[in-house]
């Protein structure tokens, strides 16, 4: 039962991108971020397009009209108002990497085909609510919060009819990769049945809940071979992990803000234990939430999607003014009068969350005149060293980042990275050229600096006289 998408929800993303992402090269790489990496974090579904895996997953309904909600690997931030990220196990024991744990355990259920469909029938502690939904509280945790007071969850879940098969799981994307759990807000377009259900719910839980033939009828239909299937009775099973809100800022601007002239005021509510600064050309991993201050809705987030991944030198102005003052780990929270936006639009207030650099742009970038040319006149500087002995092979299929520079003079703007998407894996015979002849000679986890070039008289510079230095980055091979 996939996750759709409603027009209300693109209206809303496509008027963010005009009215807050006005660089033509921001917009740019913000619609192959979405376009490209959320195939990443898609669920398995039997509603969605990208349903085609291993697992026994019913077809996806053969329509082109239809919209589907990105499932983003959205990490839960680090802030004073919000939870702690999952990767970051602290050292006393905490309840939410044990049903992290359990919910883990079920993804490899469902790996190995295991049926995990459960008749109610059979269980005396099933309760049955007003609706006729029929759940069963299988696990729940001492210190479980009501899911409606949240502004966001974050759960995993996988949906079963009687026959044993699997409709719809974020445990999995369609090539059969395992995904973090699923970050929603009440915003999302969440099925009805089991949006009617978590209202009801706590979290940390794991629950069984089944959606009866009276009511299943009414969700989308589910196909296999091209033909609809019945859908009868349903079954989730839902892990609920972790619940968390987000307040929005004062609306008018606190006394221990920083205002500019311009209007522009900032300040910064929690400082990292970063002295990382950020630089023009670096790129950066960060989480923001937008509000509309003159009637308080929240207008967008990326904790129910995925953190954004930019360099300063591809956002708006009023980023590009503040983004300097941070370090890595601090939140701040913006104020952006009328003048920095679109005509006609109300101000903004955003609090955004700078999670880790991904990118430190390296100081030669401008400057490859101590660079080493490869065999075919590549210049290229060594950054990072790899593991000696792992080297690629003309037959080897290799997994490696890029990121790309442009540079005039001493000034350089990121451009692109896979970073803001996946890291690309191919054939090395499929790579390009240039790039096939910097991979192969890299060891696994190198970092290397390189200026490709089109103009064979001037090694690393295009006929345009720019610079357009890569760095790659040799994650494996095989």
């Amino acid at each position: 039962m996939a996750l759709q998408s409603t027009t209300g929800k693109a209206v809303i993303h496509r008027k963010f991108i005009y009215n807050r992402f006005i660089p033509i090269t921001f917009i740019a790489i913000l619609l192959l971020t979405t376009s490209c990496h959320r195939t990443h974090n898609h669920d398995v579904s039997a509603n969605s397009d990208d349903s085609t895996t291993s697992l026994p997953v019913a077809e996806s309904i053969p329509s082109e009209d239809k919209a589907h909600l990105d499932n983003d690997s959205a990490q839960i931030p680090v802030a004073n108002v919000l939870p702690q990220n999952d990767d970051k196990i602290p050292l006393e024991p905490n309840p939410k990497h044990i049903w992290l744990a359990e919910a883990d355990d079920v993804a490899q259920k469902i790996a190995s085909h295991d049926n995990l469909f459960e008749d109610y029938s059979s269980i005396k502690q099933a309760k049955t609510d007003k609706s006729g939904m029929i759940s069963f509280i299988i696990k729940q945790d001492a210190n479980r919060k009501p899911v409606a007071n949240a502004d966001f969850f974050k759960l995993h879940y996988s949906l079963w009819n009687a026959e044993g098969q699997l409709l719809s799981s974020t445990y999995y994307s369609k090539e059969g990769k395992k995904l973090p759990p699923k970050v929603l807000s009440w915003d999302d377009p969440i099925p009805d049945s089991l949006k009617q259900y978590l209202k009801t719910a706590q979290a940390p839980a794991h629950i069984h809940v089944w959606v009866p033939p009276a009511l299943s009828k009414y969700e989308l239909p589910f196909y296999v071979n091209g033909k609809p299937i019945e859908r009868g009775l349903l079954m989730y099973d839902l892990y609920l992990l972790d619940t968390f809100s987000v307040k929005m800022p004062p609306a008018e601007v606190p006394p221990d803000a920083v205002r500019l002239e311009d209007g522009l005021a900032w300040r910064i509510v929690s400082q990292g234990n970063s002295n990382t600064s950020i630089e023009e050309a670096d790129l950066i991993q960060f989480d923001y939430t937008t509000w509309n201050p003159l009637n308080g809705k929240r207008i967008f987030s990326t904790l129910n999607h995925r953190e954004a991944v930019f360099s300063p030198s591809g956002v708006p102005k009023d980023w590009r003014t503040i983004l300097p003052k941070l370090h890595v780990g601090d939140i701040a929270q913006i104020w952006v009068p009328k003048n920095y936006i679109m005509e006609g639009d109300d101000p903004k207030i955003q609090e955004i969350a700078i999670r880790k650099m991904v990118v430190k742009a390296p100081k030669e970038l401008a400057n490859p005149q101590n660079a080493l040319l490869s065999p075919s006149g590549i210049p290229y500087m060594i950054i990072e060293s790899g593991i000696e002995n792992t080297q690629p092979t003309a037959n080897s299929v290799v997994s490696y980042h890029d990121s790309e520079w442009f540079c005039q003079q001493e000034l350089c703007k990121s451009v692109i990275s896979t970073y803001q998407r996946e890291m690309k894996t191919q054939p090395l015979a499929q790579a390009s050229p240039t790039h096939r002849d910097m991979l192969i000679t890299m060891h696994k986890g190198e970092k290397r600096l390189v200026w490709f070039s089109n103009d064979p008289n001037r090694p690393g510079v295009n006929t345009s006289g720019i610079l357009s230095p890569h760095l790659l980055e040799l994650v494996d091979f095989n």
